[in-house]
């Protein structure tokens, strides 16, 4: 029975729905497609050729509707089949880049479309030369995203999770390459922003001992990008914002 309604929602996303219909068949599939449970599932998603409509659908105004959508890219992305798809034949790097200029102060967007940028560079080192490429605004965006977070206060208006911030970073891991490594220290400066970012904290776990998770994943940000031995990232992380960390 199961099976059944999770069939039927991937069917019905090859008609144009309202926005009420269209949100209830996302939670619907988003259920069914958990990943490494639902891998079966995720190509099933993938062969039906919903991917399309999936991306189709990041060009809705409706923020819950993102949402759900993201997510279910973002678990479709753990798979290297889905990643190529949805990079080379449906171009999700166009509305991704256009997420995130609109919805810049949305933690929840944020989070997921840096969890999918992040997902498309584990599979393979290339993925990340293409995004610097096609989209490199893509990475403007999470370096300036760093950025705002190292801040000692951020604008009333906005709220920033643990969630995203680790997102933020992990994408910014996983981007480097031997040929991405310099384009990423010096024309985007993200040793800077996360040296930053890492300092403040550092500062928080003193006094409480908040954000230990974080500071490891930054530690681990750090240990990859020396292992390039670049003198120029030394030269960034001691010109950083907050100082030297």
């Amino acid at each position: 029975m199961s099976e059944d309604k999770f069939e039927a929602a991937l069917g019905c996303l090859n008609v144009a729905q309202e926005n009420r219909t269209l949100l209830k068949l996302l939670v619907t599939i988003r259920k069914y497609v958990e990943w490494p449970k639902n891998k079966e599932n995720i190509a099933k998603l993938r062969d039906k050729g919903c991917l399309k409509q999936l991306v189709a659908v990041l060009q809705c105004q409706q923020k819950n509707v993102l949402d759900v959508t993201l997510s279910i890219l973002g678990n479709c992305t753990m798979d290297k089949g889905c990643t190529r798809d949805v990079v080379g034949t449906y171009n999700i790097l166009s509305p991704l880049n256009q997420l995130l200029k609109r919805y810049s102060k949305e933690d929840s967007i944020n989070g997921r479309v840096f969890r999918i940028i992040g997902n498309m560079c584990q599979h393979r080192d290339h993925w990340g030369n293409i995004i610097i490429d096609r989209k490199s605004q893509i990475i403007t965006s999470i370096v300036d995203y760093v950025k705002k977070v190292s801040k000692d206060e951020l604008p009333e208006d906005e709220k920033v999770s643990e969630a995203t911030v680790m997102m933020a970073i992990r994408a910014l891991r996983v981007l480097l390459n031997c040929q991405t490594l310099i384009t990423l220290v010096k024309t985007f400066g993200v040793l800077k922003a996360v040296g930053s970012v890492f300092i403040k904290y550092c500062i928080e776990w003193q006094e409480n001992k908040s954000n230990e998770n974080l500071l490891n994943n930054i530690i681990r940000l750090f240990q990859d990008y020396s292992r390039y031995k670049y003198y120029h990232s030394i030269m960034e992380m001691r010109t950083t914002d907050r100082g030297t960390p």
